[in-house]
């Protein structure tokens, strides 16, 4: 049997998983990770967050909102709460103004595509352009795990740097993988960010590092 090295093995799983239409492989790719949608979340949240004056924006409006929160405070990293009630939607115009507001300056804005615990859909894509206009160094991170592959979502018209989903999800597929798809720009700007010390559990870092280490071979392809 023919060795296939991890390389050639990441860049044929990431041209599986991108293969959603407005997706281009030019400026996104994918990495595949065995574990749960929580945990590709987790990874995501570490990878995103630099070291050094993190400082994540969560666009809360349900359970899995407040999990990320539960994620940042686990991971020692700083992260503020925009609060929606359960049954609207997280307003464009609302986090606009609150981007606008003096000190408001984030590393990563996080919001759920589909927010899993009432079934109501946030406008990530308008959210995208309102977070890119007023805080273009930001990074944009949707969790999209119950929304990928059954609701539209423009990733790259909505300024998306990370989405993450769950093949046991919307593709109907086996339970155990998650994917993240990824802006190159944004994964090769976080390739040092793998590991954050906060984190004890060996699973979760595991996350962390098959992003960094695919941030790494971004760099030196």
């Amino acid at each position: 049997m023919p060795r296939v090295s991890l390389h050639s093995y990441y860049k044929t799983q990431s041209n599986t998983v991108c293969l959603s239409p407005g997706i281009s492989h030019e400026e996104y790719t994918s990495v595949l990770l065995q574990g749960s949608g929580t945990f590709s979340v987790e990874a995501v949240l570490q990878l995103s967050s630099p070291r050094n004056g993190a400082k994540v924006l969560l666009l809360v409006n349900g359970a899995y909102g407040n999990r990320m929160k539960v994620i940042c405070d686990t991971s020692c990293i700083p992260a503020e709460v925009l609060e929606f009630p359960e049954n609207n939607i997280v307003d464009p115009d609302t986090v606009s103004r609150h981007l606008s507001t003096p000190g408001a300056e984030y590393t990563t804005v996080a919001v759920v595509h589909c927010e899993t615990s009432s079934g109501v859909i946030n406008p990530v894509e308008e959210i995208g352009r309102v977070v890119k206009r007023l805080a273009p160094d930001a990074i944009y991170f949707v969790d999209a795990m119950s929304s990928f592959g059954a609701v539209p979502l423009d990733v790259k018209g909505g300024r998306l740097d990370f989405l993450v989903s769950s093949a046991n999800k919307c593709l109907q597929g086996v339970p155990g993988f998650a994917f993240v798809i990824a802006s190159k720009v944004a994964l090769v700007a976080s390739k040092g960010e793998e590991i954050n010390g906060g984190v004890t559990n060996v699973w979760h870092l595991t996350g962390n590092v098959n992003l960094g280490w695919y941030a790494r071979t971004l760099v030196n392809a």
